[in-house]
């Protein structure tokens, strides 16, 4: 009894951005009560950053009613499911739900996606599956070269940070810088970034708004950072 996320974004890191906008859930089920099931709901509250009104059909092999309830609850109903036990049939004990739904315009960066469901068999034994998260990230590119084409990018997540900070280049030269101001413009760390991913130590730095300067190949990329307590 879990719950999958599927999408466009980097699925190992599950870090997205904002034109990864559809999302494909899975709800799996699968009967180990001991007893047949006839009778089974499925409950899942989607997040506020989740728009309910391009939730898609979902498709199921039990072919359940569907109705939104509240202003975000999907309520998916199985009657006379008839789901054996999985000591009587290992194949037949299990099924899934799945279906598409868009994430709401303007998100922030930063933000981060929470989901999970409740599965409710014959009316009375509630399961609740894991939760699957992803991350928005803040992706930013350099201005354009001399010959019209992006020389690097960069990704700088997550935004809100609390204790680290994470970067990522698409290119690296020998002379890639990073450094930090905060609002008075004054330097508050100063590196030099050796690899195209990197993570930086931000816990020791009060809360507060900052200005991130990357430079590489003699370009320049400054970015707003806000740091969490």
């Amino acid at each position: 009894n879990k719950i999958y996320l599927f999408h466009t974004g980097d699925q190992d890191t599950d870090i997205i951005t904002t034109d990864d906008s559809t999302f494909s859930y899975e709800i799996s089920y699968h009967n180990t009560s001991g007893d047949t099931v006839f009778s089974m709901v499925i409950l899942d509250t989607l997040p506020d950053y989740l728009d309910p009104a391009s939730v898609s059909k979902p498709f199921s092999p039990h072919h359940p009613e569907f109705t939104i309830i509240e202003p975000n609850i999907l309520y998916f109903s199985f009657e006379d499911i008839v789901l054996p036990d999985s000591s009587m049939d290992k194949l037949g004990s299990y099924g899934f739900i799945q279906f598409n739904v868009n994430m709401k315009p303007n998100l922030a960066p930063g933000t981060q996606i929470d989901n999970h469901a409740t599965i409710i068999f014959n009316n009375k034994d509630q399961l609740t599956t894991n939760t699957v998260s992803v991350t928005i990230e803040d992706t930013a590119s350099t201005t354009v070269n001399e010959f019209g084409m992006k020389s690097f990018s960069i990704s700088i997540y997550p935004n809100p940070a609390k204790d680290r900070l994470n970067i990522n280049m698409s290119e690296l030269s020998l002379n890639s810088k990073f450094v930090l101001y905060n609002v008075a413009g004054e330097v508050v760390d100063y590196q030099t970034i050796t690899n195209r991913e990197s993570s930086i130590d931000v816990s020791k730095y009060p809360q507060g708004i900052y200005f991130i300067n990357v430079s590489s190949n003699g370009e320049n990329l400054r970015k707003k950072l806000v740091i969490i307590r």
